[in-house]
């Protein structure tokens, strides 16, 4: 703990003490409401200090244990690591105490600014804290001492064909994510391109179409890193293909088998997806890797701002795959099913910060916010464990017909962490429900927490057996890739 003396309450310690706020990169600076004594009252302004509405804080009828467990959840759950008090030398002793104790909960530095002259022995004052004393203007008041490392992008995997989209292009289309889109053509992959343009605007034709041709992008990016994929082009660099269709392996595969084999491709797009080149009898076949399809596409979707966003990037998807002799089937009408990129209100940079601001409960809060993140319904939900919230909280994991990982977006991962941490500091095992009491009864108290946020939840979306869109998707090999597989298997790191 540093503590900052700044005996002729100097303005300008004052002033950067205050400047060095900085919630987003980990620095909180919080001024003691002047003339409040009662230990909740400073748990309440370093809660509204991290964002929380005022009124939203102070109606909550909390004791003040309660109030310090929460505030401790967040400053854990929002990554503060660098907590400082102003007013320092007019907090009483059990409130400065409890600020030792929530910096050793929180691991977070604390720094003290003591508008006033020191105490004869710190020790007496702050018995448990191991103190440093900085005179005023001998540091700056928030440096952190060990600035965390800055993590590393990871190598992007080279795709197998040169990317569709220009670097100019990419970035326009992250744009688009931001920009309000007219509803699109309810038509299959083969179709949807086209009845787009005959349908929209041309600026709106042009939005949607960066929207499709980066989800194009993204499966190519997605196939190259596959092991799956890359052993099917190295098995198929060499295939001979004789006249009647059929590789030299599958000539007497009885025309049983493979009329059971076409069964997959019995589906929306029927004769299409056969009239696709260098079918073969080994074809179509199921992709077996079902839980990497689904966590694909919920990390294409999840940030969707709306279904028509999510529309357009599901079948740009579709398309990349059939580029690369792959059929994903995409069940009709997934927005009656719900999901990721199919719930609503869906789960924005806006939305996650009404959540924020207006919910003190870490509980109520991240159960909202997985909710909306994930599309489960309410009771598949609240049977998911504290373990299955990945360390940095940016997959929560979830076991219905098939392990899904759901992706959860940066700007509401602090949601989920704050309310594992909340668990964590109630003594909660690994494998205990953490969002139930969240949740409530049929999603009761999920629907009370989106309403206290000003959101309404379709009522559906509660419903306790219904599964979303992913679990009906289906995806095979229809037919050979068609790139020059020489090619893709000279320029491809993942398949060597």
């Amino acid at each position: 703990m540093t503590v900052v003396v700044d005996a002729d309450d100097d303005y300008h310690i004052t002033r950067a003490a205050l400047g060095a706020h900085d919630v987003a990169n980990g620095v909180l600076a919080v001024h003691p409401t002047v003339g409040v004594s009662a230990m909740a009252a400073l748990a309440q302004d370093i809660l509204v200090a991290l964002g929380k509405l005022p009124t939203a804080v102070v109606k909550e009828p909390l004791t003040a244990t309660a109030m310090w467990m929460i505030t401790t959840a967040w400053v854990i759950g929002m990554d503060i690591r660098q907590l400082v008090i102003l007013r320092a030398h007019r907090l009483p002793r059990p409130a400065l105490a409890r600020l030792v104790q929530l910096a050793a909960d929180a691991n977070t530095s604390l720094t003290l600014v003591w508008h006033a002259r020191p105490p004869a022995r710190w020790e007496g004052l702050l018995p448990t804290a191991t103190i440093r004393i900085l005179q005023a203007g001998a540091a700056p008041v928030a440096a952190d001492e060990q600035q965390p490392p800055v993590a590393a992008f990871a190598d992007v995997p080279e795709q197998q064909c040169s990317p569709l989209m220009s670097k100019q292009r990419q970035e326009q289309a992250r744009l688009v994510m931001c920009q309000a889109l007219p509803e699109v053509p309810q038509s299959n992959v083969l179709h949807f391109r086209a009845n787009a343009f005959r349908a929209l605007s041309r600026e709106d034709f042009a939005r949607v179409d960066l929207l499709y041709t980066s989800a194009m992008d993204a499966a190519c990016a997605f196939l190259s890193a596959h092991p799956d994929y890359c052993k099917e082009i190295q098995t198929s660099a060499g295939v001979d293909l004789h006249g009647d269709g059929k590789e030299s392996g599958d000539r007497d595969v009885p025309d049983g088998q493979v009329a059971e084999r076409l069964k997959f491709a019995l589906d929306d797009l029927a004769v299409q997806v056969g009239g696709l080149p260098s079918a073969s009898a080994s074809l179509p076949r199921p992709w077996e890797d079902r839980e990497a399809i689904a966590r694909f596409v919920t990390e294409l979707v999840v940030a969707a701002p709306s279904h028509a966003h999510t529309v357009a990037l599901l079948h740009g998807a579709q398309a990349g795959f059939l580029l690369h002799g792959i059929h994903l089937v995409i069940p009709a009408n997934p927005e009656k099913l719900g999901g990721p990129g199919f719930v609503d209100p869906p789960l924005t940079p806006a939305v996650a910060e009404q959540i924020r601001s207006h919910i003190i409960d870490p509980v109520r809060a991240g159960a909202l916010a997985a909710f909306l993140a994930t599309g489960l319904s309410a009771w598949w939900l609240s049977l998911i464990s504290m373990c299955r919230l990945a360390p940095d909280a940016s997959i929560l994991r979830a076991y219905t017909p098939f392990k899904i990982g759901y992706p959860i977006p940066l700007w509401a991962r602090d949601l989920l962490a704050a309310a594992r941490a909340f668990a964590v500091l109630q003594n909660c095992d690994d494998d205990e429900r953490f969002l139930a009491t969240g949740i409530g009864v049929g999603g009761q108290t999920l629907a009370d927490t989106a309403q206290r946020c000003g959101l309404n939840l379709r009522e559906f979306m509660l419903d306790g057996h219904r599964d979303d869109w992913r679990l009906q998707m289906r995806c095979f090999w229809v037919a050979l890739p068609f790139h020059p597989r020489d090619h893709a298997v000279r320029r491809s790191p993942a398949c060597t």
